[in-house]
């Protein structure tokens, strides 16, 4: 029954043509409500092996609704799940009449790719803002709250941070450093700059 379905979703090529015009039109910003700095996978992950930096931002309202001038179609926090959650939605298919129509059916695909991920990941508490366009996001100073500097960051690179952040748009933001902990205790502290 599940095969049977899936070949009149094949027959539907429109629904391919808009998948991939749609796909490489949206942009992603993914985004931490992990305390800033904190999390040692992520900075493994994410900052070079801790060379690199963290950014803390305080988001306005335009970068968590809607807003056509920076083309931001809405924001999310991500779901984490054990089961690969397109399977779930087709095997629900599977169990219903009919075949969704096709900007339905795109609609729902493109809203688990974006939402979920596998609870290996929960650690990360990610928030992603959806865009209508890719590229850099730009923010407002106003945004940017705080940069950390990861513990094995080059000297030269925070001092470019340090300079491009000298100006009186930059005096809010809190500069601070991430610490290796005593040498009993695994993790990192975040300590001013």
């Amino acid at each position: 029954m599940l095969s049977a379905k899936l070949e009149k979703f094949g027959k539907l090529e429109e629904l391919y043509i808009k998948m991939e015009s749609d796909i490489a039109s949206v942009g992603v910003l993914s985004l931490s409500r992990a305390a800033v700095g904190s999390s040692t996978l992520m900075w493994t992950h994410y900052a070079d092996e801790h060379r690199g930096f963290c950014l803390g931002f305080s988001f306005s309202k335009k970068f968590l609704e809607h807003n056509s001038e920076q083309a931001i179609i809405g924001s999310t926090d991500v779901i984490y799940k054990p089961v690969n959650p397109f399977y779930e939605y087709f095997l629900d298919l599977a169990q219903e009449d009919g075949v969704p129509e096709g900007n339905d059916f795109w609609t729902m695909m493109l809203e688990l790719g974006m939402r979920s991920k596998s609870t290996a990941w929960k650690h990360e508490k990610e928030v992603r803002i959806i865009r209508g366009k890719p590229g850099a996001v730009p923010f407002d100073p106003i945004d940017l709250s705080t940069v950390v500097f990861g513990s094995q960051m080059p000297m030269g690179s925070r001092a470019t941070i340090s300079r491009l952040l000298a100006g009186s748009e930059w005096k809010h933001v809190r500069l601070q450093q991430a610490k290796r902990k005593n040498n009993h205790e695994f993790g990192f502290e975040i300590l001013d700059a």
